[in-house]
C-alpha cells in the first residue's frame, strides 16, 4: 500500500510540475506580448512631454509677436497723430 502511495504522490508532484511549467510558459509569453505592445504604443502614441514644450514655445513666441504688433501699432498711432 505504501508504494502505491508514493506512485500517487509522485503522479500529483508530476501534475503540479507541468503545471508550474505551463504557467511559467504563460507569463513569459504574456511578458513578451506586453513588451511588444508597450513598445509599438510607444512608436506610434504622443509624447506629450516634447508637445508639451513645443506648445510652451509657440506660447511665448506668441507673446512675443503680440508685443511686437503692440509696439508697431504704436508707432502707426504716432505717425497719424503727426
Amino acid at each position: 500500500m505504501a508504494r502505491g502511495a508514493a506512485g500517487h504522490a509522485s503522479d500529483r508532484v508530476t501534475l503540479i510540475g507541468g503545471a508550474r511549467a505551463a504557467a511559467e510558459d504563460r507569463q513569459a509569453f504574456t511578458a513578451a506580448r506586453h513588451a511588444a505592445f508597450r513598445s509599438s504604443e510607444l512608436a506610434l502614441g504622443v509624447d506629450s512631454d516634447a508637445e508639451l514644450q513645443n506648445l510652451m514655445l509657440l506660447e511665448q513666441a506668441y507673446a512675443a509677436n503680440a508685443k511686437v504688433i503692440e509696439a508697431v501699432d504704436g508707432l502707426l498711432q504716432r505717425l497719424l497723430e503727426m
